[in-house]
């Protein structure tokens, strides 16, 4: 008599049966609910999306898991522009096989030239997927899409007719709303007052940070009835560079500057010096108390984050998506040292009078630089490390006055030739 199927049984079958048995789906009962394992968190879900430029509006979801397959999945999405909100909607039912992907067309409207977009995806599944939480559907992933990138046009519109003098080394311009002196010796501007308000009172107003102090080499101006450029141009012998310095006026007071910082080549010793980024100060004006721009805030990140819940600071945790998203940001003055990848930056006292600050590109780091919380420093965009050395140095901003509430017409006398590097304090008018 043969033994060996009885001995294969008896070797191999209780342990197929054990296994086969292991296999099948828990009884849904409430003893075995509460032993299930715990859902993937969020953060490690493998969903992902591409978005096609603007104007293009394909979505396509990738399923990157060989095992998972995501059915009745439900898609918000939210389109921000600028900062701001612009529409939003739901799919519903989505099925996401697994290695798969799948595309959408969303009914996106697309944005005006030169602002930014950003699509926000919010994956929700059913409670099998995910542990839902306390009064909201269940999050799979959270997704952040850019869709156009920020390239503002910071030319200065035509507004309005200009006026202008040149007497005793001072050139000036004025309008009914505007007048700028330029001091013709030194380069630097010495006054900029913008429908009656007062934004800049002396020549270190709005200054260059460099390294050594710049020598005026030429003074120039272009001047039309609606349009005036001023130009400057510097040496920096320490330094072998070569500054060149625009600024454009129209008659409502809106000011671009523009500066380059290159090496001088037409010397035998030239180099190039160690310059992180170019960047220029400019002293707010009196009573500026809020500040709010469109851009990141600084992170704090720790290696070790202290828990939620143990009182450890609000920036002591780890980079999310959203801290790379640019948002509206309103501050008091004080919290303007947070400011980074700055599009455009506003600056107000209580009654909304102001400034603003805009760049064409995002500029890296923009932050009050002074204690008395009165100089704003504004650094150029490179796109390179900021310890890395180049040749040519650039930096572009429009400054646009911000004025709500009426101001009584300063008057200005005859431009005279001083001893006094600045202006007398009696020829400023008031500030509220």
């Amino acid at each position: 008599m043969k033994l060996w199927p009885y001995l294969l049984f008896w070797c191999c079958g209780t342990p197929f049966f054990a296994t086969a048995q292991a296999v099948r789906p828990p009884v849904s009962t409430a003893s075995t609910q509460s032993v299930q394992p715990h859902p993937i968190p969020a953060s490690t879900q493998p969903i992902r999306a591409t978005l096609t430029p603007a104007p293009a509006t394909v979505l396509t979801i990738f399923n990157d898991s060989i095992l998972r397959n995501y059915a009745g999945i439900t898609l918000d999405w939210q389109l921000f522009v600028n900062g701001e909100p612009r529409q939003k909607g739901a799919v519903p039912g989505l099925l996401l096989l697994p290695g798969r992907a799948r595309s959408l067309r969303l009914p996106l409207k697309p944005p005006a030239a030169g602002d930014e977009a950003w699509l926000r995806l919010d994956f929700h599944g059913s409670s099998g997927l995910s542990r839902p939480t306390s009064g909201s559907r269940p999050a799979l992933a959270t997704r952040f899409l850019p869709w156009q990138a920020w390239n503002a046009d910071i030319r200065v519109p035509v507004a309005g007719e200009l006026s202008f003098t040149d007497s005793n080394n001072i050139f000036t311009i004025t309008s009914p709303t505007l007048h700028v002196s330029f001091d013709k010796e030194t380069g630097w501007m010495r006054e900029l007052i913008a429908d009656n308000y007062t934004l800049v009172t002396d020549t270190n107003c709005l200054r260059l940070n460099l390294p050594s102090f710049p020598h005026l080499q030429l003074f120039s101006t272009s001047t039309g009835s609606r349009m005036v450029i001023v130009r400057t141009e510097y040496t920096l012998p320490d330094q072998s560079w070569l500054l060149h310095l625009s600024y454009t006026f129209n008659s409502a007071g809106t000011l671009l500057v523009e500066e380059t910082l290159e090496k001088d080549t037409t010397r035998a010793d030239s180099l190039i010096h160690p310059l992180a980024r170019l960047s220029m100060n400019l002293t707010l004006p009196r009573g500026i108390d809020s500040i709010s721009w469109y851009g990141l805030t600084t992170v704090t990140i720790l290696a070790n984050p202290t828990p939620t819940g143990t009182g450890g600071a609000a920036t002591n945790r780890t980079p999310t998506d959203a801290d790379t998203i640019p948002t509206i940001h309103r501050r008091p003055l004080a919290a303007a040292s947070a400011a980074t990848a700055v599009r455009w930056l506003s600056a107000r006292d209580h009654d909304g009078n102001g400034i603003q600050l805009m760049a064409d590109s995002a500029l890296p780091d923009t932050r009050i630089a002074d204690p008395d919380n009165s100089i704003l420093r504004i650094d150029e965009h490179d796109g390179t490390a900021p310890t890395q050395m180049r040749a040519v140095h650039r930096l572009a901003f429009k400054l646009t006055p911000l004025s709500i509430t009426p101001r009584p017409a300063p008057t200005h006398p005859a431009p005279t030739r001083s001893v006094q590097p600045h202006p007398a304090p009696t020829k400023i008018p008031p500030h509220r």
